[in-house]
């Protein structure tokens, strides 16, 4: 009995030793953050200009990079794999720019103004589609990124012969590739999202203000 009694006082002892210890790191805690509040405080000039330097410049972002269209198209492949031809459009999209659009030109039969349109290609397989349950059907996704609407259909035709090998070769046999849902034309800009680069901008700024603060002002 009397052990047990022991036992229970040490316990006691212990956790009573534990929630000091605990208690003590606890205010250590409050009085280095009271410490930190008070430097920013004292800075609070230097902590908003940091704020407003770094959202002013997410905000000038709009006046640097110039606006968009970016479009989507489902297509379904019944020869290769989308993966395949995940790596051609790769490839071609390496080639995109002034001193490569020969290239761009002659793959996608498109012209010099036709193809200086063109800002940026990619393929996306898709995953998780009744369309993929079988091993003959292999759908994916193409998004384009333009700098003119105007020619879409034509461009649209220009990458379905790139991938398919040219067109000619198809005449009169099953395509390899069926548009499930070509590109659709948009008449508004829609890419980048300004906002939530100036809302990624404000929080950004936000956390460099907290870090930089302390470091660059008074600490006194």
């Amino acid at each position: 009995m009397e052990r047990n009694q022991i036992k229970s006082s040490e316990e006691e002892i212990d956790l009573v030793y534990y929630f000091g210890k605990f208690r003590e790191g606890l205010n250590k805690v409050g009085l280095w953050l009271l410490r930190y509040l008070r430097i920013l405080w004292k800075n609070f000039l230097v902590f908003l200009l940091i704020i407003l330097i770094g959202t002013g410049a997410a905000f000038s972002l709009r006046y640097i990079i110039s606006p968009t269209y970016r479009t989507n198209g489902l297509f379904v492949s019944r020869y290769l794999s989308a993966k395949y031809y995940q790596l051609m459009v790769q490839d071609l999209n390496q080639l995109l720019g002034k001193k490569n659009s020969p290239t761009v030109c002659e793959q996608l039969n498109l012209s010099p103004e036709q193809a200086a349109h063109i800002v940026h290609m990619e393929l996306s397989p898709i995953r998780d589609t009744m369309l993929e349950r079988t091993d003959t059907i292999f759908p994916f996704e193409v998004t384009l990124q333009l700098h003119d609407m105007n020619g879409l259909a034509r461009i649209q035709d220009g990458l379905l012969s790139y991938l398919e090998g040219g067109r000619k070769e198809t005449e009169g046999k099953l395509n390899k590739i069926e548009v499930v849902q070509p590109f659709l034309k948009r008449f508004d800009y829609n890419y980048p999202d300004y906002n939530k680069y100036l809302l990624y901008g404000f929080f950004a700024s936000v956390f460099l203000a907290i870090l930089a603060t302390p470091v660059i002002g008074k600490r006194k």
